[in-house]
């Protein structure tokens, strides 16, 4: 892929990304925030892994796009400012959703932050398994998968409840839990 077709794909991908942000949901309920509150977390972590791995084929010298330029600290850096980028995007799309319909929530801007988080993880994970460094992969990922599950865990326990709901009927709410107070 040249040059310029990264840069043009990287830039659409991010345009129709704003876009479906933003577009207001033609559904609602509780199950269904739950389920698009899921896609927050893995579609940043993607955003961002990308994002690097585009940077990386881009700054790749020579007819060897998947060399690996393993200076550790300009490494580090890129992916400071490509992670906290996105995460401030992220945010600042939950403030745009307010404007279109949509509703903002913190917890999804938690979930894109946390989503940047998994994806900066998998990309050095990734790196160091080229440089042949079993351990720090697997606790990268390792990580990485805590992480996930924890941008994860306020939505799956909506989706608890939503199935515990009719079980319980016809009590509304006992008034236990944050999930029972969307009842």
């Amino acid at each position: 892929m040249t040059r310029s077709a990264l840069i043009r794909s990287g830039i659409a991908v991010f345009v129709l990304v704003g876009a479906a942000l933003l577009v207001p949901l033609p559904f609602g309920g509780r199950a269904s925030t739950a389920l698009g509150d899921l896609v927050h977390a893995p579609l940043f972590g993607i955003l961002v892994f990308l994002t690097l791995w585009g940077w990386q084929r881009l700054s790749a010298q020579g007819a060897n796009a998947d060399q690996i330029d393993m200076n550790w600290r300009s490494l580090v850096l890129r992916a400071a400012f490509v992670g906290t980028g996105l995460a401030l995007f992220g945010i600042a799309m939950e403030f745009a959703q307010m404007q279109s319909g949509r509703s903002g929530s913190k917890h999804d801007a938690v979930a894109n932050t946390l989503g940047s988080i998994v994806g900066t993880l998998v990309y050095f994970a990734t790196l160091a398994r080229k440089t042949k460094r079993r351990v720090v992969p697997g606790c990268l990922l390792a990580f990485a998968f805590g992480v996930w599950c924890f941008a994860w865990s306020g939505p799956i326990g909506l989706l608890a409840d939503v199935v515990r709901m009719p079980n319980e009927f016809p009590m509304l709410a006992s008034f236990e839990s944050n999930a029972e107070l969307t009842r």
